[in-house]
């Protein structure tokens, strides 16, 4: 499960048929997806790749066939019962000096974001 997410629909979601459909025409992944059913909310996506992982996670659209999705990674405790108190962020940083991109670097300018 290293490289699964989860889908969660706000309000209804297309069949399993369509989901698949829709991420291997839209999703450009280097892989086909596993798609599988937690509840009616929820969707697992197990994908191959950290590449395929990473491109998922940064598309701008967040909806298939016009439901709205959120996107998160699978965790050991994932619970489709309750929300996640965690989100993902963006945070765009014109002109960091190229000193910067390295994790350690990295790592202290996000916590000084997240305060």
């Amino acid at each position: 499960m290293a490289h699964a997410l989860i889908l969660k629909f706000s309000a209804g979601r297309p069949s399993i048929y369509d989901i698949k459909s829709y991420i291997d025409l839209h999703w450009g992944l280097t892989r086909k997806v596993i798609v599988g059913i937690i509840d009616p909310r929820h969707i697992l996506l197990n994908l191959t790749s950290e590449a395929d992982v990473l491109k998922t996670m940064v598309r701008e659209k967040k909806h298939i066939k016009g439901y709205w999705i959120r996107l998160f990674r699978w965790s050991s405790a994932f619970d489709p019962r309750k929300d996640s108190s965690i989100a993902t962020i963006w945070v765009l940083l014109p002109k960091l000096p190229m000193n910067f991109y390295s994790n350690e670097m990295l790592a202290g300018v996000a916590d000084r974001i997240k305060g």
